[in-house]
């Protein structure tokens, strides 16, 4: 192999390393893009009972953020992913978690709506000491 085939090797080497590192800095920041974003829904939902994030809320969520708020609450996780079958099927970015200090709470499976910057709501469940009772 001569200098010009090196040189050459080299080249198309660190043109891949770079289409690699710029592929993982975008599933990164779509990441925390995600994570910042459910984030902001759930000190929305505790703040308002609502987010401008969110397309609408699932039919009794409101109830429930209420029945929930009742004692001093905050966003406990923002999980990645959806939640393994039969629960999840794979179409949520994130699950949002809100706890009280009562120890109930409300889980959330969010995903993105095809609107710029809106979410919407999948699926919720109450948390409580027993087996949580599941809303699709």
């Amino acid at each position: 192999m001569n200098k010009a085939q090196q040189a050459l090797l080299v080249v198309a080497i660190l043109g891949l390393a770079g289409v690699l590192f710029a592929l993982v800095q975008t599933r990164t920041k779509r990441r925390d893009a995600i994570s910042e974003r459910s984030y902001q829904i759930g000190q929305d939902l505790i703040s308002t009972t609502n987010s401008n994030h969110l397309l609408s809320l699932r039919p009794g969520l409101s109830d429930q953020l209420s029945n929930l708020l009742a004692s001093p609450t905050y966003v406990s996780a923002v999980l990645l992913g959806d939640e393994p079958s039969p629960v999840g099927d794979g179409s949520a970015c994130s699950r949002l978690i809100l706890t009280n200090q009562l120890r109930r709470g409300l889980e959330l499976r969010l995903a993105p709506a095809l609107l710029p910057d809106k979410f919407q709501i999948l699926g919720y469940w109450v948390i409580t000491d027993h087996p949580a009772e599941l809303k699709k």
